[in-house]
């Protein structure tokens, strides 16, 4: 049966547990949809590439015995956002979980990008999110239970000249998960912020980041960063920052002048 249309669990799973990967076909959302498969939680993998999910999907199946769903999906796109969760709305399946992974960055000066790039920015990195996060909000109260991630960055934590815009949409999420687990307590559904630094993935090829100094100094393992988000999610935490380097500029965030940050990050993101 086809990956993208197979709604049948594993045999040694009868009652499988889901979770919704978006960004599942590379990077880090391939990865933290592999080590969802590991913990015998299936992915539901959404993407662009019909191709790379397939593939994707085959792996799961053959290494984990899983029978994870394909639904590729333009997340850039509104009405192919509004079919994805239609799809997800007719699903009697137990989702637990959902991450909200897939996003892109740039570090063309601002003044210089053209709208239509930064309106391309903005539907992916915080409409679509924020779009699948109320979904999963609501279904997720509605049922009882269950834990979205929403993947940030170390962005977040301050201004970020040469890269103002991505970190912009990225404190955003941030701030939203921060306050949406506050309206929800008591509700046993919950929030985490993935934070990551700089990760061994296309991201960079696409965001012109990889001459950044903060680049050079704390790139982490891709496989690294989704085990500890998965961890983290699983434990309850609610902001995930992988690294102890990065924990580290986390705290320097925290430490330092609010007029000094965005001199201190224009100097680790200049290209060099």
């Amino acid at each position: 049966m086809s990956p993208t249309t197979s709604t049948n669990s594993a045999p040694h799973n009868p009652n499988p547990t889901y979770a919704v990967v978006t960004g599942a076909s590379q990077g880090i959302g391939k990865s933290i949809a592999l080590q969802l498969a590991q913990r015998n939680i299936t992915p539901i993998l959404v993407a662009r590439s019909t191709e790379k999910l397939t593939a994707l999907a085959e792996e799961i199946r053959t290494q984990h015995g899983l029978e994870p769903m394909c639904l590729p999906c333009d997340l850039g796109n509104r009405d192919s956002v509004n079919e994805l969760l239609q799809k997800l709305e007719a699903m009697p399946h137990h989702i637990a979980y959902a991450v909200n992974n897939a996003g892109f960055g740039d570090t063309t000066p601002f003044i210089e990008r053209e709208i239509d790039f930064i309106d391309e920015m903005l539907e992916l990195n915080i409409r679509a999110l924020t779009v699948l996060t109320h979904f999963f909000a609501r279904r997720f109260r509605a049922q009882g239970s269950g834990t979205i991630m929403n993947v940030a960055s170390t962005a977040a934590f301050q201004p970020n000249p040469y890269f103002a815009l991505y970190g912009a949409t990225k404190t955003y999420v941030l701030n939203l998960d921060e306050a949406i687990n506050e309206e929800l307590t008591g509700s046993n559904v919950r929030l985490c912020t993935l934070c990551p630094g700089p990760t061994s993935t296309a991201f960079h090829d696409r965001a012109s980041t990889g001459r950044s100094l903060i680049t050079k100094l704390t790139m982490s393992n891709v496989e690294d960063v989704a085990k500890q988000a998965v961890n983290g999610m699983l434990s309850g935490r609610r902001v995930i920052v992988p690294g102890l380097l990065n924990k580290a500029l986390r705290l320097s965030t925290r430490l330092a002048p609010s007029a000094m940050l965005p001199k201190m990050s224009a100097t680790l993101m200049r290209p060099r």
